[in-house]
């Protein structure tokens, strides 16, 4: 069975989308509004299905907040969770890819289930990397399980998938190939520069502010700047003293 969704509606108004990607990989989403109750119930139903199909062989890795009530789905619960419309970090990525190899390869009826309650590029993310790992890592014959990963994350994924969770997995794709190297040396952050200046106020420009990030932990705010300009337009927010920084980093404008 590849990408056959077993409980799903696809309206605007569903509470539950699960889906085998693949044979072996499986993924449960709930919108991120969806109300305790139904949630609850929605836990209750998949756990019993999950148990009726697969027994004890299936691992539940959780890209949300972590719950106790997730604990429903079954005891062997991985908890990887990091902010909705968000990147993870990259050795997380690595991680989790490695985590559901283990498993997989451990014995040939398990079985991975990916939980997200929110958007669903976090499990877009998780699934487009294994993806590229399994590409190096496993054998030829599951080339039909790559394809059928690939589909569910074109076709899924992408039109909701934060530009920042595709840049990742093209970072993560590099450092499985040998591309990209990772540099351990912390850098100084003097300079941010915008391009292109949003038109929010009556009079135009707008009046943005940075908020940096260094491993998901806020490390600096900026003042609010008015700005005025067009798409055209770039500037430069100055940050002295020099920020000093180390692996992943996220700059965030809000405006």
């Amino acid at each position: 069975m590849s990408s056959a969704s077993l409980l799903q509606v696809l309206d605007e108004g569903y509470e539950l989308d699960l889906i085998y990607i693949t044979e072996r990989i499986i993924s449960v989403s709930f919108p991120s509004g969806v109300e305790e109750q139904s949630y609850a119930a929605n836990l209750r139903e998949v756990a019993s299905m999950l148990r009726s199909k697969h027994g004890h062989n299936y691992l539940l890795f959780n890209l949300s907040e972590k719950r106790c009530d997730i604990s429903q789905l079954n005891p062997k619960v991985l908890d990887f969770g990091w902010p909705d419309h968000h990147a993870p970090a990259l050795d997380k990525i690595c991680s989790i890819c490695k985590a559901m190899d283990t498993w997989l390869s451990a014995d040939s009826h398990n079985v991975v289930v990916i939980h997200n309650k929110g958007n669903r590029g976090r499990t877009g993310v998780v699934v487009a990397a294994y993806m590229h790992y399994s590409n190096i890592s496993a054998s030829a014959d599951q080339a039909l399980d790559r394809f059928a990963m690939k589909r569910f994350y074109e076709d899924k994924v992408l039109p909701v998938g934060q530009p920042s969770q595709k840049r990742y997995v093209a970072y993560f794709s590099g450092l499985l190939s040998g591309q990209i190297k990772i540099n351990n040396k912390p850098l100084f952050l003097h300079h941010v520069i915008m391009h292109g200046i949003p038109d929010f106020e009556s009079k135009g420009g707008c009046r943005p502010f940075l908020k940096i990030y260094q491993a998901m932990q806020p490390v600096y705010t900026s003042g609010i700047y008015n700005v005025q300009g067009d798409s055209q337009t770039s500037i430069c927010i100055t940050i002295e003293p020099g920020l000093l920084l180390k692996g992943d980093i996220l700059v965030r404008t809000a405006l």
